[in-house]
């Protein structure tokens, strides 16, 4: 059987705490300190729990803070929701892809073929962005929030001014036949394409992905001030991640290379020793001196990598669930990783537990059964959020 890469589009950090759902929707009358085993690493951790929140009517998919940690927004299927971090419910909105602006003010959402800028706190609506042609795919703040990408299934990226929704530029990454609406078997058999686009966090670079699902994908480096295209990759890339200190493009090409792009002379640095098969997930560190990538058929494990050298430090087994049909292999479950804000922890969390690793020593220091993703930290590690067995139920706790 042909065997086939699994994308998984999200990475999460993780750690779930071993405590029973509390009745109230905001469960702030029962908060409780709860203290993970007995270990010297994971004794660090002291967990409270500040809230309980039952408003999800389906599986939640998303859980992200606010940059400074004082807004919560999650996601099911059709349902956006904000909260403020003492577990109060803000406002809710019949939308997707919700992102934070650096400075927390604006909540970004996708709509089909537009993007819509909302009031954070209050959920009044600021700016609609609208433009492309088809169905936008992916969308993102600049780092000091004067400009929003889009990618879109029309082919192209759009950059656009925050404070006029006026757009900049708009970048033509990939040709997209356009067909006329009365052909109509034509345009059901149309392959669906999507289109990434980030910034790298010092705001110089802007990199895009584009995949079709049938050819391979093509990421491109573009020059954000100019608009000009710097490098272009080809083959099938699952994601692709900068380092927080823009040093660095993580690259992975399945059934190829696995390494860093250095960002100021674009020279590569491959890795070896990593089983491609089922590569689907990479991240770096918040110090960036660290890189990890997921993949195996058989051994499906996470490689920690040296940012300095390319080398392999440790390599820790992961959870992975598979499945079949007659022409491919599928994952159907697996450990979503991100590192602890501290650098210090790389964290997982599937269907049904959830762990923590020592990066120093590769050790699993923690894990439980009471949680699932996905589940993150604030930026400075305050603030845990996760979402309970049930999937609808959202956690909010204080780390202590």
């Amino acid at each position: 059987m042909k065997r086939q890469t699994f994308y998984v589009p999200r990475l999460v950090a993780c750690v779930v705490l071993s405590a029973s759902l509390c009745s109230p929707s905001i469960a702030q009358s029962r908060s409780r300190v709860v203290s993970p085993p007995d270990s010297s690493v994971a004794s660090q951790f002291t967990f409270k729990l500040k809230a309980t929140l039952f408003e999800h009517r389906y599986q939640v998919y998303e859980a992200i803070f606010s940059p400074a940690g004082g807004l919560l927004a999650t996601a099911d299927a059709d349902t956006i929701k904000v909260w403020t971090t003492e577990g109060r419910l803000l406002f809710s909105l019949d939308e997707s892809a919700p992102r934070f602006s650096p400075d927390g003010r604006l909540l970004l959402t996708i709509k089909g073929k537009k993007v819509n800028l909302w009031d954070a706190v209050t959920g009044k609506l600021k700016l609609t962005l609208t433009g492309h042609e088809m169905n936008i795919t992916s969308a993102t703040f600049s780092p000091d929030g004067n400009k929003v990408a889009t990618g879109s299934e029309d082919g192209t990226v759009k950059l656009w001014d925050v404070a006029t929704g006026v757009t900049s530029s708009t970048l033509k990454v990939w040709p997209v036949k356009k067909l006329p609406r009365y052909r109509i078997f034509s345009r059901a058999m149309r392959i669906a394409m999507e289109m990434y686009v980030k910034f790298s966090p010092d705001g110089k670079f802007i990199v895009t992905h584009n995949v079709d699902f049938v050819s391979s994908g093509v990421v491109k480096l573009w020059d954000t001030a100019t608009g000009d295209l710097i490098k272009e990759f080809k083959g099938l890339f699952s994601t692709i991640e900068f380092s927080p200190d823009s040093g660095w493009l993580g690259f992975m090409a399945i059934g190829g290379d696995v390494g860093l792009l250095n960002l100021a002379t674009l020279d590569i640095r491959s890795t070896t020793g990593i089983d491609t098969e089922f590569l689907n997930q990479h991240a770096f560190s918040p110090d960036s001196r660290m890189y990890v990538t997921a993949s195996g058929y058989e051994k499906y494990e996470a490689a920690l990598i040296d940012v300095s050298n390319g080398q392999v430090l440790k390599k820790i087994p992961l959870h992975a669930k598979w499945g079949s049909d007659i022409i491919s292999i599928y994952q159907k479950d697996n450990d979503l990783l991100s590192f602890h804000p501290s650098s210090k922890f790389l964290m997982g969390a599937n269907h049904k537990s959830v762990r923590m690793w020592d990066v120093a020593t590769g050790d699993l220091v923690w894990e439980t059964t009471k949680g699932r993703d996905p589940a993150a930290f604030s930026r400075d590690g305050k603030l845990f959020v996760m979402i309970g067995p049930d999937k609808r139920t959202v956690l909010l706790w204080e780390v202590l």
